[in-house]
């Protein structure tokens, strides 16, 4: 029976050393839409459980020569191959914090209360949240901790919303060529202007829709390029730091203040699961903290961050 699973386990590592080593493809299959592009980026996903799946192989291969044990350094692969993270504050003292959560609550949920109830222990500046149905938006106007807001309510999976502490100085509301929308808007802090890009690409689940997503985000990216203020983009990015669409984000500039801790599907406490919503800063920024987030009652885990800067002009001057 050894004999058996130590064979299997010769086949079956150079697939896993294969995928793991797959985000360095991504690149590449940026805005292809062919069904192979399709597939490997589907597949890159999975890292972490690519992660998991090695371990008891080189465990068993290294039972017989432990030089196999030292394959084991590639389970540091997924922290390497996924796009930069935001560098961590040196003195956080000497930055304005900003507060940050993302959160798709669910099309089927119709009451925040358990959003409610976590930014009541732990407030935020603003909020993106995704999957706004018409029933949550209407739960959302007796709310008063976020009076500045923009909401944008949907039937299907789509609906998006930013709520603010702080005064929204300009707004607006883009829609892709299949009517998605995302709200962009510059808020007003006492520490200066703050652009944020509220996004919920299509989901890749044909080669088609994975080219539409990837050319959204990269348009998206460069759009917030070129407002040269401190710029967030956040939201459920229907990809993860590993996958195609993510080549523009590290190629302009752009930092995960977000981490790489699943946040769907929640079953399992998202043993299973894979990162998908995301906070991503503008080069302004510096990362004091950053975590996922509570069950909401949704099938995605929320994350939280807190960023720093320097203090910059208000919008009007901006």
């Amino acid at each position: 029976m050894f004999d058996v699973l130590v064979r299997r386990s010769r086949w079956l590592l150079p697939l896993l050393i294969a995928a793991l080593l797959l985000p360095w493809a991504s690149p590449w299959l940026h805005g292809r839409g062919g069904r192979m592009a399709w597939l490997l980026d589907l597949a890159v996903h999975w890292q972490w459980q690519y992660v998991v799946a090695l371990m008891p192989v080189v465990l068993l291969l290294g039972w017989r020569d432990r030089r196999w044990w030292a394959l084991g350094l590639l389970v540091l692969l997924p922290w390497w191959t996924a796009t930069p993270r935001l560098p961590a504050a040196t003195d956080a003292s000497q930055l304005a914090p900003f507060r940050v959560i993302s959160a798709n609550v669910h099309l089927g949920t119709t009451s925040p209360e358990r959003l409610i109830a976590w930014t009541d222990d732990t407030p935020v500046d603003v909020l993106v949240l995704l999957e706004v149905s018409p029933a949550y938006a209407q739960a959302l106007t007796d709310w008063t901790d976020y009076p500045h807001r923009v909401v944008v309510p949907g039937h299907d999976p789509f609906g998006i919303a930013v709520l603010s502490r702080h005064p929204i100085a300009t707004q607006a509301i883009l829609r892709d060529d299949r009517g998605i929308a995302a709200i962009d808007v510059a808020i007003d802090t006492p520490q200066g202007c703050v652009a944020v890009r509220a996004v919920h690409p299509m989901p890749p689940i044909s080669p088609d829709d994975k080219r539409v997503r990837d050319r959204f985000l990269a348009a998206v990216a460069a759009a917030m390029n070129e407002r040269g203020m401190p710029s967030l983009i956040a939201g459920d990015f229907n990809a993860t730091p590993w996958s195609s669409a993510f080549a523009p984000f590290a190629a302009q500039g752009w930092r995960r203040a977000s981490g790489l801790a699943p946040t769907w599907p929640v079953r399992g406490r998202g043993v299973v699961g894979i990162p998908i919503d995301h906070v991503l800063a503008s080069r302004h920024w510096q990362r004091i903290d950053a975590t996922r987030g509570p069950d909401l009652g949704s099938d995605h885990y929320p994350v939280r961050v807190v960023l720093g800067r320097p203090a910059t002009a208000p919008c009007d001057e901006s």
